[in-house]
């Protein structure tokens, strides 16, 4: 079991350290671009703003888990399943649609009884989509649920799941899928565990 477990701990680092090494890298190009343009001139203090923050971020992100897939799961495959794929599609559908009623029953029991508050990244999302609609919708709908499934499913459920530690599987990508979420407790201990407890139990249904 520890050994396996190592070997997702061993995941993790690699992640994190390519992770680190594609943002130098991107900050390294972001200062290349400023300098040229501004005409072989740039300030000692210049940082890149929210918007080229959060990009390079997701873009070194998005590279890691590709760069962590490609490396480390070429051996990792689920047995055949006795589904059908018109029964695996339906219960797909039906995960997606159960999640969907139970949020909206969460979120308005907790405004209700008046415990709601918006997810950290919301606001962030909210913001950037009054200036880029379509880029949000695209990153929303298509590119995070892809690379979640790269990182949460394939990467570290499958690993877990291959050896025959299912419940470990589950808890957790379930807990590292509601960390990516929620990484910080803004808005208290008591509400940050709240919404790890509603991200870690989706991470598991997906």
């Amino acid at each position: 079991y520890f050994s396996v477990l190592g070997v997702v701990v061993l995941d993790i680092g690699l992640l994190l350290l390519v992770w680190f090494i594609a943002m130098i890298v991107a900050t390294a190009f972001w200062t290349l671009g400023e300098y040229i343009s501004n005409g072989g001139h740039i300030s000692p203090n210049a940082e890149p703003g929210a918007m080229a923050q959060l990009l390079i971020s997701l873009l070194s992100l998005y590279f890691a888990v590709l760069v962590l897939s490609f490396w480390r799961t070429g051996k990792l495959h689920f047995p055949s399943t006795q589904m059908t794929p018109k029964k695996m599609a339906l219960l797909g559908m039906g995960a997606g649609a159960f999640l969907f009623l139970l949020t909206l029953v969460i979120t308005n029991a907790l405004e209700y009884a008046d415990l709601g508050s918006k997810p950290s990244n919301q606001a962030l999302l909210q913001d950037f989509s009054k200036q880029w609609p379509i880029a949000v919708v695209l990153f929303t709908v298509v590119l995070a649920p892809i690379f979640e499934e790269l990182l949460f499913r394939k990467l570290l459920f499958a690993r877990l799941a291959q050896a025959n530690y299912l419940v470990t599987a589950y808890l957790l990508s379930g807990l590292l899928f509601a960390l990516m979420h929620e990484p910080s407790p803004t808005g208290g201990i008591a509400d940050w565990l709240l919404k790890l407890l509603i991200y870690g139990f989706m991470g598991a249904v997906f």
